[in-house]
């Protein structure tokens, strides 16, 4: 063997040697899991059944009323119902802020883009007036995020096989013919976050190689904080000095989730969980977590310094369905289905095989309790994704998944059952 082929080969086993380490580090754990018909004690789910770290949450029974205290509240847009269509397409991304109208006269707007035109709308919802605040049309946008006039939308490009992600920028009092304007971040922007205070981003790209870049939000300024050889990641970014990742859940596939620095220090929160998913608060001390059983859910409120966990006992829900207060760091607010079929989850819900019709609760660990807030019309079928509170949490927004229409519901009158 010559001297270069002797040193190609050493070269080569050295590399395959330090992936290897990478992998033990990042992905194994000493909890071993053959199949998803249950959870190691060891995780945050332990048995489902309970264990010394799992202290089961009892549920509120759900009554046959609107709110707790008061009779049924249909669907209707007035200002006496707490519970609003506010869409009338299906939109890819809103926002809610308050706009000054004069002297210390502020309204709540609520600005989204349309999936199919990239029409920018917004909703006053003082008044209850709908208005158009951009006509420019870029077709079949299928999300969008939200930073107060800026708005970064993604479609698939021409050639069907490219991810296009634009920047738009509308004037601070956009009108019927304002035009967005913009620029184009790199292709293949596979995961987005917008740090809470909206003046950076954190996008995942580089193929099968995961390459993690936050940046301004028109892509300037770029600094690198992760570099590794797995890129299917769900992004958050709860706390301004930490996103979380989680790897993009299955059934059928043991999940990690880790935190990331914004210096790009990785840490592994949990892991070996079959179908995780994770909402993380913004003070990083709990996560809502769900997991896939067999044929069913399992949630839980994780407390990621004590290792302990609250476990939602008999209404299960997925952690895509909840929103954590920035207000108050011991509540969160989930939808909860009223019925789950069997199924695979959250792949069955992911690719439309099964629509939840929800319910609004309000996760207090104080108590602590999972309590009914609002009950749903079951006329509308709403299946409720990405939620998010307006800045005195007086408001909850989320999204019909089901068809994508965006709905808002006021939830400062309402009182949780039980209390």
């Amino acid at each position: 063997m010559s001297k270069k082929t002797l040193i190609a080969v050493i070269i080569i086993v050295a590399v395959l040697v330090l992936v290897l380490g990478i992998f033990l580090l990042f992905f194994t754990s000493p909890v071993i899991q053959t199949t998803n018909t249950g959870l190691s004690p060891n995780s945050p789910f332990g048995n489902y059944g309970g264990s010394s770290s799992t202290t089961p949450i009892t549920p509120t029974p759900t009554p046959d009323n609107g709110q707790a205290n008061g009779p049924v509240t249909p669907y209707l847009n007035s200002p006496t119902s707490p519970l609003v269509k506010i869409s009338t397409e299906p939109i890819a991304g809103a926002q809610v802020f308050d706009r000054k109208i004069s002297g210390t006269t502020t309204a709540s707007i609520v600005r989204y883009m349309e999936r199919a035109t990239g029409h920018v709308l917004e909703y006053n919802r003082t008044n209850n007036f709908l208005t158009t605040a951009s006509n420019t049309t870029i077709p079949s946008i299928y999300q969008a995020w939200w930073s107060g006039n800026t708005v970064l939308a993604q479609f698939i490009g021409a050639s069907k096989d490219t991810i296009r992600t634009f920047v738009g920028n509308l004037p601070s009092a956009p009108t019927s013919t304002t035009q967005l304007t913009g620029t184009f971040l790199n292709d293949n922007v596979s995961s987005l976050a917008i740090s809470p205070k909206g003046n950076r981003m954190f996008t995942l790209g580089g193929g099968n190689f995961a390459i993690g870049n936050i940046s301004s939000l028109d892509g300037t300024k770029p600094t690198s904080v992760l570099n590794f050889p797995f890129n299917e990641w769900a992004v958050e970014w709860p706390n301004e000095t930490t996103l979380t990742l989680t790897t993009k859940p299955s059934a059928g596939i043991p999940g990690f989730m880790y935190f990331l620095t914004t210096t790009g220090f990785m840490t592994k929160v949990t892991g070996n969980i079959f179908g995780l998913s994770s909402r993380s608060s913004p003070d990083l001390g709990h996560a809502v977590l769900s997991a896939s059983t067999n044929g069913g859910i399992a949630t839980v409120i994780y407390d990621i310094n004590k290792n302990t966990s609250l476990a939602f006992t008999d209404n299960p829900t997925l952690a895509e369905k909840c929103v954590w207060s920035k207000l108050s760091k011991t509540t969160a607010y989930c939808a909860i289905p009223q019925n789950i079929p069997i199924g695979n989850y959250p792949d069955d819900w992911y690719q439309g095989n099964v629509s939840f019709v929800d319910n609004i609760y309000k996760i207090d660990l104080t108590l602590p309790a999972v309590q009914l807030l609002y009950k749903l019309p079951s006329d509308q079928q709403i299946d409720v994704t990405n939620l998010f509170l307006d800045a005195k949490e007086e408001n909850l927004y989320f999204t019909n998944k089901s068809d994508y229409y965006l709905w808002g519901l006021t939830i400062k009158n309402l009182t949780p059952t039980g209390q």
